[in-house]
C-alpha cells in the first residue's frame, strides 16, 4: 500500500511512503506551507514599497532641496508650510529673498497669523505695492533686514510700513534707506526698544531717508533704549538745520548705543542732539 492520502474526521494528514522511505505531506500541509510562503513573500514586497514610499517623502528631502521647492511659493504661502509638520515650522525662514506682489496699494501678509509674537523679515522686495502692512495684536519683536537688498537693480520697490501690533516692544531695521512709517500713537507708544543701521549712507535716497529717519525719531516717543550706527547718524546729519531741532521725543531714553568702526567718527554734538531731553542717558560707544 503506497497511499499517501488520509481522510480522517474531514481533514488531511501526511503518509510515509514506504517504497520511496521519506516523508511527503498530504494536500493540507502543502497548501498550508504554500501560503506561508506566499505570505512570506507578500510581507518582503510590502517592507520594500514602504522603503520606496519612505524615500520619495518631500520631507524626506534635505533642507536646501525643500527651500528651493519653498522658493517657487508666494510669501504668504511659504509662511503656511509651517503646520504640515515639527520640521517644517522654521524651514520658511530660511528662504533667501521674498517677492511680495499685491495689484493694489498694500499687501498685509501676515494678518492671518494670530499666534504670532516674533517676526525676521529678511531681503523682503514689495511689488506693484505702496505699503507693507504688518498687523499682529501679540506681535512683540520685529526685525527687518533689507541688506541684500540690490535697489539698484529692483526699481521701484521702495515701500512704506505700516504697523497695526499694539504688544510691539521691539523694533530692529537694517538697510540701504528707512521707508516710511505709518503707524498710531498707540502701536508706537509702546516700542521701548529701538536697533536702526542704515548701511548706505551715500546712495541717491540718503537726503530722503534723513528726513524719514528724523521722523521716526519724533514718532517713536516712548524708546528706553536706542542703538544706532555711525552709517546712520551720518544719513541723519544730512537733515538741514538739525542742531537746531527741538526733539518732541526721546524723553524716557535710558540707554544710548553707537556703533562705530572708528571712534573718533562720532561728533558729540549729534550724540547731545540725541539726549537733548534725557541727558543722564548711559551712552555707550561699541567698535565693531
Amino acid at each position: 500500500m503506497s497511499g499517501c492520502i488520509c481522510l480522517s474526521s474531514g481533514k488531511l494528514h501526511p503518509r510515509v511512503c514506504k517504497e520511496s522511505g521519506k516523508q511527503r505531506f498530504a494536500k493540507g500541509d502543502s497548501l498550508t506551507k504554500l501560503g506561508d510562503i506566499f505570505s512570506t513573500e507578500m510581507k518582503s514586497i510590502t517592507d520594500e514599497a514602504m522603503k520606496m514610499k519612505k524615500i520619495l517623502s518631500v520631507c524626506n528631502f534635505i533642507d536646501c532641496i525643500l527651500i528651493h521647492i519653498l522658493s517657487f511659493l508666494n510669501a504668504k504661502k511659504a509662511v503656511q508650510t509651517c503646520i504640515l509638520s515639527k520640521r517644517w515650522i522654521n524651514l520658511w525662514k530660511s528662504l533667501p529673498t521674498n517677492y511680495i506682489n499685491d495689484d493694489g496699494c498694500l499687501v498685509e501678509p501676515f494678518s492671518t497669523y494670530n499666534m504670532l509674537d516674533r517676526l525676521i523679515i529678511d531681503s523682503c522686495i514689495v511689488q506693484d505695492a505702496q505699503n507693507l502692512c504688518i498687523s499682529s495684536t501679540r506681535l512683540v519683536n520685529l526685525t527687518i533686514l533689507m541688506d541684500d537688498c540690490d535697489l539698484a537693480i529692483n526699481i521701484g520697490t521702495y515701500f512704506g510700513l505700516e504697523l497695526y501690533a499694539p504688544s510691539l516692544q521691539t523694533f530692529a531695521f537694517s538697510g540701504p534707506y528707512t521707508p516710511k512709517l505709518f503707524a498710531s500713537k498707540n502701536v508706537l507708544s509702546s516700542i521701548k526698544h529701538v536697533d536702526i543701521h542704515v548701511t548706505c549712507y551715500w546712495n541717491l535716497k540718503a537726503e530722503q531717508t534723513s528726513s524719514v529717519l528724523l521722523n521716526w525719531l519724533v514718532e517713536l516717543a516712548n524708546v528706553e533704549s536706542l542703538t544706532l550706527s555711525s552709517y546712520t547718524l551720518k544719513v541723519l546729519s544730512l537733515v538741514r538745520g538739525l542742531l537746531k531741532v527741538e526733539l518732541p521725543s526721546l524723553c524716557n531714553l535710558k540707554s544710548l548705543k553707537i556703533k562705530v568702526v572708528i571712534p573718533s567718527s562720532i561728533r558729540d554734538e549729534m550724540v547731545d542732539f540725541l539726549i537733548q531731553n534725557s541727558p543722564s542717558t548711559k551712552v555707550d560707544i561699541v567698535r565693531l
